[in-house]
């Protein structure tokens, strides 16, 4: 959550997108109608061809009928409402023909891209500064605890097959195909979407409070490194936003120090830090310490579960620092840490197996079906396993009430399917179309 001098920098940029982007939506709204009324005419198009073509079959089957017989019909009849503006939107977008669809794309890029590169500076160097400093060198070692593991085509195999496609620590993550470890992307869609309804979603910049998005996450398989995965961010989040960051690494040479971490199943490598340089299990311990000695000091009534986050955290940090020790001491490791467990798999098949019977492995250890190498794997182990199917199943159907999951879902279940039109976003969700359409948000 942002404070001080830095809130207010941060407000008088997002004023100053603002007026970039009314200017944006102006000079593209010209191109939208057109868009809008290309689609809108390939659409009727379609449409007349297929009901010509229905008329001519059902006149050639009813030759009885005189007024089928000549395969004729009415475009009189076709709906009162069919115009650019009553259909819906998207819809009428996307009958657009993808060359002209093309076009039109890139136009509006070269359009919003000075809001892109103003955008970009605020990722960089304005929000979240106290949280991409300090949590960057945590995201990058916990690949030692929670990376998902990969074998790449040469053979070679990487604690995190993600963290080798970072090429930067902030940015958009999609307008030019970057990867970034802080993602910015849903900042882009308030500020580039197709309609003036951006405008009243920009609103929402101006809070103290923004989502951040974190890229540099694997999908893991077990629950212990899932576990520790997200609560230990949480936990090291909550210690920044208190100040307690005296004692917490940051990681130098961002993005090489992440690529040389991931490629190094090892365990030995070193990347330089504030702290001079550090192996990966090297700057988990320094925030494990750090972390223990802020909860030591933090009321009962504010503890939550952090003990039980502690616990497991220090348990994966053991288990690996024995690993690092002896590369025999795996046993505690399998069920727990994911590209150790598959690292094992692979290694069963022997020195011979072939590059794609270990690729197999790779791919078929993350299948969610009960013949997914990773669920044969914890029935023989149950207690790798914290949270029992039937809380999951419960979750999936009521998540926590008055969370913008349960009101997502809410309206998913009452209007899927139905005759309204449903476009849901994480935020907010777009209830029918044309004067009738309704925005429902979901944070309210």
């Amino acid at each position: 959550m942002a404070t001080g001098i830095w809130l207010v920098i941060y407000r008088l940029f997002v004023c100053l997108l603002w007026m970039m982007q009314v200017i944006s939506l102006v000079v593209s709204v010209p191109l939208l109608w057109l868009m809008l009324s290309i689609g809108w005419i390939a659409q009727r198009r379609s449409r007349l061809r297929s009901a010509t073509a229905d008329a001519d079959d059902h006149g050639s089957n009813d030759h009885s009928s005189s007024d089928h017989s000549s395969g004729e019909f009415d475009p009189e009849a076709m709906d009162e409402d069919d115009s650019p503006t009553e259909r819906d939107p998207q819809t009428t977008f996307d009958a657009v023909p993808p060359p002209v669809a093309w076009f039109f794309v890139a136009a509006l890029r070269w359009i919003h891209f000075p809001i892109v590169l103003v955008l970009r500076f605020v990722a960089r160097h304005i929000a979240f500064r106290p949280q991409r400093r300090y949590l960057t060198a945590l995201l990058a070692s916990r690949l030692a605890l929670c990376g998902s593991g990969s074998l790449d085509y040469e053979g070679r195999y990487r604690l995190s097959s993600k963290a080798m496609a970072i090429d930067t620590i902030a940015d958009m993550g999609s307008f030019s195909g970057e990867r970034p470890v802080f993602v910015y992307g849903h900042w882009l869609s308030h500020y580039c979407a197709k309609t003036f309804l951006s405008l009243a979603s920009t609103r929402v910049m101006f809070a103290q409070r923004q989502r951040l998005q974190i890229g540099l996450s694997d999908s893991n398989m077990a629950d212990h490194a899932e576990y520790v995965k997200f609560a230990s961010v949480s936990l090291v989040l909550d210690m920044i936003e208190a100040g307690v960051v005296a004692d917490l690494p940051v990681l130098k040479n961002g993005v090489a120090s992440i690529h040389r971490i991931a490629s190094d199943w090892n365990l030995v490598s070193s990347v330089p830090t504030s702290h001079g340089e550090l192996s990966a299990l090297e700057i988990q311990n320094k925030y494990f310490k750090a972390a223990k000695q802020f909860v030591a000091g933090t009321s009962n009534q504010w503890l939550g579960e952090s003990e039980t986050v502690l616990q497991r955290w220090e348990s994966l940090i053991t288990v690996l620092a024995a690993f690092r020790r002896d590369h025999t001491e795996t046993s505690e490791a399998v069920g727990r840490v994911d590209w150790m467990t598959k690292q094992q798999l692979i290694d069963a098949l022997g020195d011979k197996a072939e590059w794609t019977e270990k690729k197999k492995i790779d791919l078929r250890y993350h299948e969610l079906s009960a013949d997914g190498y990773f669920q044969q794997l914890v029935r023989a182990k149950p207690e790798a396993i914290f949270v029992k199917q039937q809380n999951v199943d419960r979750r999936r159907r009521s998540p926590p009430s008055g969370s913008p999951a349960a009101r997502r879902g809410w309206i998913i279940r009452e209007f899927a399917g139905g005759d309204e039109v449903l476009h849901t976003d994480w935020a907010y969700a777009m209830i029918g179309h044309g004067r009738k359409r309704k925005r429902v948000n979901f944070d309210l």
